[in-house]
């Protein structure tokens, strides 16, 4: 005989799984910009390997990496260099020969954090302005906000996942073969009846016998 689940045990077993989810992905959150920051600190001198070392057109259809301060469009870049390594990416672009950006991205999967430093010809008046050519640490949002649900959501599909898919089908198998789900003790397909060995479903067939004895 077939034993339906119970809407608490449904609801219960629906919401272990995500509270599990949820708490994975505060946890990711907890340390997206502190692990962003260990690769800030620690990639300053080193740079990574080079994975690009482009010049010419190519370079030009690239354009700059981040936005320029000045109203006076840049020259167009000249050579573009890229250079990669764990949470962290590199690119340094010269353009006109007067003209330097230096774009670093750190963060993983996402870039969480960006940094930019720009030179030019300080001291002629056409490039003269008031904008920083060091602007603070910036922050990626995309990075801020997604890493915690990748990292979290990748770690609970690996780790937790597989575990409640094995329960799920174990307690199906057992079902199917007639056993206690919780035990696997042979209850010769009477499930309603509970499990004598390990107690399992006893409550609540007493229950309704002890309901059914005072109706009369």
């Amino acid at each position: 005989m077939r034993l339906e689940p119970r809407e608490g045990d449904s609801i219960l077993r629906f919401k272990k799984p995500v509270l599990i989810l949820i708490l994975f992905i505060l946890i990711a959150a907890a340390i997206n910009f502190p692990f962003a920051t260990f690769f800030l600190k620690s990639r300053r001198d080193a740079k990574g390997a080079t994975v690009a070392q482009i010049t010419g057109p190519e370079a030009v259809a690239l354009g700059w990496p981040s936005d320029t301060p000045h109203e006076t469009e840049w020259p167009q870049p000249g050579q573009w260099q890229e250079t990669r390594s764990f949470a962290y990416r590199h690119i340094q672009v010269w353009g006109g020969g007067s003209h330097q950006m230096e774009y670093q991205l750190i963060g993983w999967p996402l870039p969480v954090y960006e940094q930019v430093q720009m030179w030019w010809p300080w001291n002629d008046p056409t490039w003269q302005t008031t904008e920083q050519h060091d602007p603070a640490l910036g922050v990626c949002w995309s990075g801020a906000l997604l890493n915690p649900i990748i990292v979290g959501g990748a770690a609970w599909l690996v780790l937790v996942m597989p575990i409640f898919v094995g329960v799920s089908l174990r307690k199906q198998l057992r079902t199917l073969r007639g056993h206690c789900i919780k035990c696997g003790y042979d209850l010769r397909g009477d499930l309603e009846a509970g499990c004598p060995e390990c107690g399992w479903n006893r409550s609540a067939v007493d229950g309704a016998r002890r309901e059914g004895g005072s109706s009369e």
